[in-house]
C-alpha cells in the first residue's frame, strides 16, 4: 500500500533533510525550475511521500517499492483512521523527485502501464480498445539510500493510522469514529508502540510486525488485522524459524475457523472435520485441500455460479489435473467441482443460510474480535507478544500453554 502522506517522523526527517537542498539544486539548475517558497514546500512533501514508503519497505529488507503513479490518485483525500484530511502530494513534484533519485543514483526506477490492449465485445458488437495487461511501476532501493537509512535513523516511530474502510470496489472511503472503533485504535496503536521493544527475526532477517485494520462495505463487516510485513505470508515451515527475542516459538491455530464460527453464529455445534468428504476416487489429502477452499469460497462469494469460477480458478493456479489423473489421485482428467459443492452442502445443511451470501465478512468480523481479545489480553495482562497470523498466532515456546488457554477463552467470550 503505497500512502500517499508527506507526515514522517523525526527520524526519517533527518534522512530528508539530508536529501532536500540536494534535490532543490537539481530542479533549480538541472531542469530549470523556479521555485518558491510554496513549490519547495510541495518538494519537501513529495520527497518526504517517497521516504514514507521506502523506508517500510527497507524496514522489511525488501529492496522493491511499488509506486502509485496514476495521477487521479493524487487527487484523492487522504484518510487517516476514518478522517478525511486536507494532505495532498503533488503529482507533477512526486516525479521529479523520483527522477532526482534515479539520476543519482540512489534508486533503480521502472515505470509501468499498460503493455496490451484487446476488443472488447459488448451483445457481440465490437466497441472500444481496453486494457488486457498492465505492468507496475516501482523503485528499486540502491546502497546509497540504504546508507543513509543506516546511518541517520535508529529508531523509527510506530503506526499509528491503523484503521482503513474499503468499499466493494476496494477504494479506501471515510467513516465515523465510534467509541467501539476508538477502542480499536488505542489498542493497536497500543500494540504497535509496546511491540517495538521487541525483536521478532526469520534468518536472522528482521520482521515488521506493526499492526492494522481493514473493513470491507463498513464498519461492522471485515475487520481482520494484517501486519506491515511479509510474516503473514510466510508458510507454516517458515513459521517455525520464527524468533520473538532470539527465542524459538511455536503456532497455534484454530481447526477449520471460519466453518465453526459459521456453525457458532447460527447457534449449531460442529462435530467432525468440517472438510471431511467422501468421493471414490479422489486422493484423501487432495481432497480435503479442495473441499476446504470450496467451502470457504462457498462463504466468500455471492452465489453458486461465482463460488464454481472461483474453485476452478483456483485448481488452476495449484494444480496439474493431467499429472493427478496420471498418478491417480482424481478419477477424471478434470475435476468435478459441482459433486464437491454437494458434498459440503448436504453435509453442512444446519449453516445453508450462510453459503452463498457472502457471509465472509461478518465472519470476518466475529473472527477479528476473537483475535482481538487473544493479541490484547496477552498483551495487557501477561506482558506476552503474539504474533497474529489471521486465525494463526505465534508465540514464544514457553509461553504456549497460556496462549492456549487464551484462545479457549477468546473464543468463548465472543
Amino acid at each position: 500500500m503505497y500512502e500517499l502522506d508527506y507526515v514522517i517522523s523525526k527520524p526519517l526527517s533527518r534522512v530528508r533533510g539530508t536529501l532536500l537542498d540536494e534535490v532543490l539544486t537539481y530542479l533549480e539548475v538541472d531542469c530549470s525550475i523556479k521555485l518558491t517558497k510554496h513549490k519547495k514546500v510541495l518538494v519537501s512533501n513529495a520527497l518526504s511521500c517517497f521516504l514514507l514508503n521506502s523506508y517500510k519497505m527497507f524496514n522489511r529488507n525488501v529492496d522493491r517499492v511499488y509506486l502509485t503513479l496514476d495521477e487521479n490518485n493524487y487527487s484523492n483525500t487522504l484518510i487517516v483512521n476514518g478522517r478525511s484530511l486536507p494532505r495532498k502530494i503533488s503529482y507533477t513534484y512526486m516525479k521529479h523527485v523520483l527522477s532526482f533519485l534515479y539520476i543519482h543514483q540512489y534508486i533503480e526506477l521502472e515505470i509501468g502501464g499498460v503493455t496490451e490492449y484487446k476488443v472488447n465485445y459488448s451483445k457481440g458488437v465490437r466497441s472500444k480498445y481496453v486494457p488486457e495487461n498492465k505492468k507496475s511501476s516501482y523503485a528499486t532501493i540502491l546502497q546509497p539510500l540504504k546508507n543513509l537509512y543506516v546511518n541517520l535513523i535508529e529508531e523509527e516511530q510506530h503506526k499509528t493510522n491503523v484503521l482503513y474502510l474499503r468499499d466493494r470496489s476496494k477504494r479506501f472511503k471515510t467513516f465515523k469514529l465510534t467509541d467501539v472503533l476508538k477502542d480499536k485504535r488505542d489498542y493497536l496503536q497500543r500494540f504497535n508502540k509496546w511491540s517495538k521493544t521487541f525483536s521478532v527475526t526469520c534468518d536472522e532477517v528482521s520482521c515488521d510486525i506493526q499492526m492494522y485494520k481493514i473493513y470491507n462495505i463498513n464498519t461492522f463487516k471485515g475487520g481482520r488485522s494484517f501486519m506491515n510485513g511479509s510474516i503473514q505470508s510466510l508458510s507454516s515451515v517458515d513459521r517455525e524459524r520464527v524468533l520473538i527475542d532470539g527465542i524459538s516459538t511455536t503456532s497455534y491455530d484454530f481447526v477449520s475457523f471460519e466453518p465453526s464460527l459459521a456453525y457458532s453464529m447460527c447457534q449449531e455445534i460442529m462435530e467432525g472435520d468440517a472438510y471431511s468428504i467422501a468421493l471414490k476416487g479422489y486422493d484423501t489429502k487432495l481432497l480435503r485441500d479442495l473441499a476446504k477452499q470450496t467451502m470457504i469460497m462457498m462463504l466468500n462469494c455471492k452465489d453458486k455460479t461465482s463460488t464454481k469460477k472461483a474453485i476452478n480458478k483456483y485448481i488452476k493456479s495449484n494444480y496439474d489435473v493431467e499429472d493427478l489423473f496420471k498418478q491417480g489421485k482424481i478419477p477424471a482428467d478434470w475435476i468435478h467441482t459441482n459433486n464437491i459443492i454437494e458434498k459440503l452442502e448436504d453435509k453442512h445443511q444446519k449453516i445453508a443460510s450462510m453459503f452463498y451470501s457472502e457471509s465472509s465478512y461478518d465472519l470476518q468480523q466475529v473472527g477479528s474480535l476473537i483475535n482481538d481479545y487473544i493479541v490484547d489480553t496477552a498483551m495487557q495482562k501477561y506482558g506476552v507478544l503474539v504474533l497474529q497470523i489471521h486465525d494463526g498466532f505465534i508465540v514464544q515456546e514457553e509461553q504456549g500453554d497460556l496462549v492456549q488457554k487464551i484462545m479457549v477463552d477468546g473464543y468463548d467470550h465472543i
